[in-house]
């Protein structure tokens, strides 16, 4: 895998996520859980995205 596809793939990880709760039913505390995990799997994906910038 090149550097360049973490972002995309960081991405669509935090699409699923957030899109798990109208899949899944889940608690009202778990919804804002999993909101929360994928904010921070884009900030992540965004700071992944700038360092590989950086890098190469």
């Amino acid at each position: 895998m090149r550097l360049e596809q973490i972002f995309p793939l960081i991405a669509s990880l935090a699409i699923l996520v957030w899109l798990a709760p109208s899949v899944f039913r889940m608690s009202p505390a778990t919804r804002e859980m999993t909101s929360k995990i994928a904010l921070g799997l884009i900030a992540l994906g965004i700071l992944a995205a700038l360092a590989a910038f950086v890098v190469g």
